[in-house]
């Protein structure tokens, strides 16, 4: 029997999908796993911690020592080990920053979550996680369906296919026709979901969103939080409470709801179209 860390699944329904599609699952395991989830909140402490250090520029002797064992934390630190840490504190976060603070250098050990809240350190890593898997998985296998739609829909352009409405016999189209609605449809959804990615928002605004805590740190508490998410490559939430705005999600969801729509509709035509009374197209089966 294969051996996988349960702390790189995605969900209990692994088992049946994971055989099947080995590399799918490993790409988006790198997202949307339990470890995914642990080592994106450490990315977030790292950024954190990186952003507090230069308000201690005079103390701190080594600054390129300390930075360089910052930049090596991610790849020491074991999930596991985390989870053992929750058993004793439980809680995530808290466990997260004990973690964290075995490893790190002596002089920065007091800065390890100065200023933030949990929530801080999760919707962050959340919003980095879902926009991480969506660029770098789902995208190029979107991009990759609608280039094969659009050499389909020209190849077959002069095919000749019946033209159907409420589902009896029309006026003729050709198939490469049919599939243009297709590459439309899909490829503005392609677009929105492109551009709705780029749009979710982290926040560095401690407890409430009110930048209580970090306030205490500096006097201009939304730079700090700007340098943070930078470091991160995604910008603060115009306004958050305990939590960021929930929309840019939101949005981001319903749009990927909305392109799968738009795959499950095709597949449906396609298979009408393999009906034994209609056999207009054909499906090899491996």
């Amino acid at each position: 029997m294969e051996k996988r860390s349960i702390f790189f699944n995605i969900s209990p329904l692994d088992h049946r999908y994971y055989l099947a599609n080995k590399k799918l699952h490993e790409e988006l395991a790198r997202y949307l796993s339990e470890e995914a989830n642990i080592r994106y909140c450490l990315k977030v402490e790292i950024a954190l911690l990186k952003s507090l250090i230069p308000y201690l520029k005079d103390k701190l002797q080594n600054n390129t020592r300390v930075m360089a064992q910052l930049d090596s934390l991610e790849q020491e630190i074991d999930p596991e080990d985390v989870y053992k840490e929750e058993e004793k504190t439980q809680h995530n976060i808290r466990a997260l920053v004990n973690v964290i603070k075995r490893q790190v250098p002596q002089e920065v050990k007091h800065l390890v979550h100065l200023g933030a809240t949990s929530v801080d350190i999760l919707d962050t890593a959340f919003s980095l996680r879902i926009r991480d898997a969506v660029r770098k998985v789902v995208l190029p296998l979107l991009l990759n369906l609608e280039e094969k739609l659009i050499l389909l829909a020209r190849n077959e352009a002069e095919t000749p296919q019946v033209g159907r409405t409420h589902g009896q016999h029309a006026v003729p189209i050709s198939f490469g026709y049919a599939l243009a609605e297709y590459v439309s449809r899909l490829g503005k959804s392609i677009k929105r979901i492109e551009e709705k990615s780029r749009q979710l928002k982290g926040k560095l605004a401690g407890a409430v969103g009110a930048y209580n805590a970090t306030s205490m740190i500096t006097n201009k508490p939304e730079r700090l939080e700007a340098h943070v998410l930078e470091l991160l490559h995604i910008e603060p939430s115009e306004h958050s409470t305990q939590l960021v705005e929930p929309e840019y999600l939101l949005a981001l969801l319903l749009e990927l709801n909305m392109a799968f729509g738009i795959i499950a509709n095709l597949a449906d035509d396609f298979r009408n179209l393999q009906r034994s009374e209609l056999k207009e197209i054909r499906e090899e089966f491996r």
